[in-house]
């Protein structure tokens, strides 16, 4: 089987048989690969996008034109070694540090060599262009949100919904101190889906939350909770956008109304027993 004859039917909801579903793609990552190809590309906290495609945990279909070039499939021929990843995060840090420099414009092939000390050769052995470049620092930038959310989740307490504050938090501080969130976020002020061609930055999100929720409470969530979670993060991605859209700090009007407001949402759609 080809990754071609992969459907999204294939590729069981992220809560469920994750396991199962991971061994299958793997299985098919190590075939040969069309340039047209769909592959599996992790996001969560517990996978690593670099080229060691070390998958853990759950991620997504991406379709090869638009899938992040630093999955192996994207790789020149270099061979896949710790400096190749060592390599990819400079040229990343590099260019969340032109995002607060100079906008996202200022993100360029040559900009990127010279900030990361780099040549030009160096990028495009790693993004043939710089829409993948910025595609795999939105990933990392949800990766990295992510495990702060989940680290959040851990330290909790018992009552409905307690972890809502500090998942809240968790992007709060990605838009006061990650280089580069600020503007690009998870790639949204660039494409609603531009992480994945089948579902937007914010539904991703949405499932991941989903997904907790029901390891948090062992049960399997459904459509109607995973909605109502969408709902939640449209809400609070765009009155957060607005928080920060002039103030480098976020204005507190807009943060704690979002709070307020998609805290109660969520305690009313969805309630929770205590954990």
């Amino acid at each position: 089987m080809s990754r071609d004859d992969v459907s999204r039917e294939d590729a069981a909801p992220l809560w469920q048989n994750r396991a199962e579903t991971q061994s299958t793609i793997l299985s098919h990552l190590d075939a040969p690969c069309q340039p047209t190809s769909q592959y599996w590309v992790p996001f969560t906290s517990r996978a690593t996008i670099d080229p060691t495609h070390n998958v853990e945990s759950g991620g997504i279909f991406m379709n090869a034109p638009t899938a992040l070039a630093t999955d192996k499939v994207a790789m020149r021929t270099e061979p896949i070694q710790q400096r190749s990843s060592e390599r990819i995060t400079r040229l990343l840090d590099a260019a969340a540090s032109l995002i607060d420099d100079d906008g996202i414009d200022g993100v360029t092939t040559s900009a990127v060599a010279q900030r990361s000390s780099s040549s030009v050769g160096v990028v495009y052995r790693y993004f043939p262009n710089i829409q993948s470049l910025l595609r795999a620092l939105a990933a990392r930038n949800m990766e990295r949100y992510l495990d702060l959310v989940w680290k959040g989740v851990e330290q909790s307490g018992p009552e409905p919904w307690s972890s809502f504050d500090s998942t809240l938090d968790a992007f709060i501080a990605m838009t006061r101190d990650e280089p580069g969130f600020r503007a690009l976020r998870f790639g949204d002020v660039i494409d609603q889906r531009f992480i994945s061609p089948e579902l937007s930055n914010n539904a991703i999100l949405a499932r991941e939350f989903a997904a907790q929720i029901g390891r948090t409470y062992d049960f399997e969530p459904d459509e109607t909770l995973v909605f109502h979670v969408e709902v939640a993060v449209e809400i609070a991605s765009g009155l957060l956008y607005r928080a920060f859209q002039l103030d480098k700090q976020g204005d507190e009007r807009f943060i704690e109304t979002t709070r307020k407001l998609c805290g109660d949402y969520l305690r009313t759609h969805i309630p929770l027993p205590r954990s």
